[in-house]
């Protein structure tokens, strides 16, 4: 009898032992690419605001990260339904700046109809290449990537063509790249259009008006910001596990960690603006609050600037979440501080006081009674009487460009106006500022402050856990985290998807890991029919979106474990163990 041998005891070991070496410093040096063209589009997000810039910037990352000759970022015209070309790069690019065409025709309308990235490695040999523009402008194309630009909602706005790789032909690594960059450079086009066509309305606008477009603008943009913060700070952290402290790259990817943490305070300030951030509220003293706060602001305004406070003794109690409250005295001592550029003197006031009829009869929605006052005043320039009118407005600013967002006043008014309290403000030109918060007083006892329990690090399994996320970057990285962890991972881009899934799996599924908002089904209905199917089976929902906003798909406030994005790879690892052993 001939005994068999094994195939593989042919190769030799160092072989089979580097070939895995060799795909996972392919998968590194990927995340590396993606990385460096995330951190080139977020650095142009805070950078830019000017569309053109933001489109000039997206292409020329596309190019460097790949190595491609030419491209174009093609956007569509909505009255026209036509795709138009904004920014073009190559020999003779410039003949086609402008040039617009029926936005189904070509290789570019296809993408831009189905949503749907494609490479074309032959371009002479697809039916759809439009021979035309070669003739036109005298470039050859021989090879090209076209990846759709989408809303956080998934409608394509346009399209990123890139052209030409200078060595060998584009591929399907190529295209993983892009998709990152094309993701984010739609999410920052879109916010950048936002912003300017907010800026352009805000002559035609009530103060409401403002903040409420605000508040919408904040909805669309932070769930998708808050679906590409996490890619990039969990990538960046597993880069960092996996770089030793002194490499030459070490630095390069902290820079990036920093971008994506830059970012989500960002999302965190757009949240406050449209007053849906969810604030961890307590009964707190605010004579408690701001003696914690002084050595920070005594660091923020400079020694030229004599810092007073003047506390009344027996002062009510506020409902508040008290790191809003730190918010608030820092951006109002930014203002006070760039008033007073020669130096001066900044007096912070708590007091108890009763606001009647006649003071809130003047200001809508306030009532009548007894309040808890935080009061700062400053010895600075003073305003006149028609930048009163606009300093709480988004964007709104009398400083010079590059000195500042004009976010800092409307943020502190958003902070107030969720917090139930009302601010008002008093000014003349050489004469100071001050501001004055009211917060309804209430009659309960100090909530102590509970220090948050350091988090440690994930804990493996090995059960089956369906994970339903629409954003494909992010969901191929949660899968790849919990098999890193050791568990089975089966992957839906939305409910339907994800019950198609369930009725081809024949195992049990011990956890379903789903974001809320999903195209069509939502999260939460989802999981009721998971439940049905899989009774024994637990579920952790995802969500980069305020409760107030999430509440319309489901009951948040039932005992359903939930995460908030961006999370770094350590906190999912709990929440998913913890809700593994709640099922």
């Amino acid at each position: 009898m001939e005994v068999q041998k094994d195939a593989t005891a042919t190769v030799p070991l160092v072989e089979r032992r580097t070939e895995p070496r060799r795909r996972e410093d392919r998968l590194q040096l990927r995340w590396e690419r993606q990385l460096y063209a995330a951190r080139r589009i977020c650095e142009a997000l805070f950078q830019r605001t000017n569309i053109d810039d933001l489109i000039q910037n997206t292409l020329h990352t596309a190019l460097d990260v790949i190595g491609a000759s030419g491209g174009s970022v093609l956007l569509a015209d909505f009255d026209t339904k036509q795709l138009v070309f904004s920014y073009t790069i190559g020999e003779k690019a410039d003949f086609l700046q402008g040039i617009a065409f029926p936005w189904h025709q070509g290789i570019a309308g296809a993408v831009f109809t189905s949503g749907e990235p494609e490479v074309i490695p032959d371009a002479k040999q697809d039916s759809r290449h439009y021979s035309g523009i070669d003739a036109l402008t005298g470039y050859v194309t021989r090879d090209m990537i076209v990846l759709p630009l989408k809303r956080w909602e998934g409608q394509p706005i346009g399209v990123l063509e890139i052209l030409n790789k200078h060595e060998g032909r584009l591929n399907e690594d190529d295209m993983d790249i892009l998709v990152v960059v094309s993701a984010l450079s739609a999410a920052a086009i879109e916010q950048t259009r936002a912003m300017k066509s907010l800026r352009e309305s805000e002559e035609q606008l009530f103060q409401a008006q403002k903040m409420e477009a605000i508040g919408r603008l904040a909805g669309g943009i932070v769930h998708d910001f808050n679906n590409l913060v996490t890619v990039i700070s969990c990538l960046s952290q597993l880069l960092l596990e996996s770089l030793d402290p002194h490499h030459p790259q070490t630095e390069k990817v902290q820079q990036i960690k920093k971008a994506g943490e830059r970012a989500a305070d960002l999302t965190q300030k757009l949240l406050t603006l449209s007053r849906k951030q969810n604030f961890e509220q307590k009964i707190v003293n605010l004579n408690d609050v701001v003696p914690e706060t002084q050595q920070m602001l005594l660091r923020l305004i400079g020694e030229d600037i004599a810092l007073q406070t003047v506390r009344e003794p027996d002062l009510g109690m506020v409902k508040a979440d008290p790191s809003q409250i730190d918010q608030v005295l820092m951006n109002l001592a930014v203002n006070a501080r760039d008033a007073m550029p020669t130096g001066g003197r900044l007096t912070i006031v708590t007091a108890n006081v009763h606001l009647d009829l006649t003071y809130t009869a003047r200001h809508v929605g306030l009532q009548p009674g007894p309040y808890v006052m935080l009061a700062m005043s400053d010895t600075g320039c003073g305003m006149d009487a028609k930048t009163l009118r606009h300093i709480f407005e988004p964007f709104f600013t009398t400083k010079e460009p590059g000195k500042g967002t004009g976010l800092g006043l409307s943020i502190v008014y958003g902070i107030v106006k969720q917090s139930g309290g009302h601010i008002a403000v008093e000014s003349k030109p050489k004469q100071g500022t001050t501001f004055r918060v009211y917060f309804p007083r209430v009659e309960h006892a100090v909530e102590s402050v509970v220090p948050k329990p350091a988090v440690a690090p994930p804990i493996t399994g090995n059960e089956t856990i369906l994970l339903v996320e629409d954003d494909e970057s992010l969901r191929h990285l949660i899968s790849y985290l919990l098999q890193r962890w050791g568990y089975r991972v089966l992957e839906a881009g939305h409910g339907k998807e994800a019950l198609q899934t369930l009725e081809q799996h024949a195992g049990s599924i011990h956890l379903l890991l789903t974001d809320v908002v999903l195209p069509g089904l939502s999260g939460y209905k989802l999981w009721e029919q998971v439940k049905a199917l899989h009774p024994a089976s637990g579920v952790l929902f995802m969500s980069g979106y305020a409760d107030e906003t999430i509440r319309q798909y489901g009951d948040v406030d039932r005992d359903f474990l939930h995460i908030k994005k961006p999370f770094p790879p350590a906190v999912l690892g709990q929440k998913v163990r913890e809700a593994l052993v709640m099922a």
